[in-house]
């Protein structure tokens, strides 16, 4: 798993939300799915203050507020 891509995330259940950079070589610097397995479940606050419910890994989980295990 990367760093997370820029501030862009997706909202499909049961996947983490973040976008991350593509580790694969020839696509270096592109956004792919984090594909770590989720563990939270929570709230995420954009910078524009809209809220959405959203799943995440261990590592981006710190990024969601009122959230709990899944």
């Amino acid at each position: 798993m990367g760093a997370h891509y820029a501030d862009s995330f997706i909202l499909i259940p049961g996947r983490c939300f973040r976008m991350v950079t593509d580790p694969e070589p020839r696509r270096q610097g592109q956004p792919t799915h984090c594909d770590e397995p989720v563990v939270w479940r929570g709230r995420f606050r954009t910078r524009g203050d809209d809220t959405y419910r959203v799943d995440a890994c261990e590592v981006h989980g710190d990024e969601l507020t009122h959230h709990s295990r899944v």
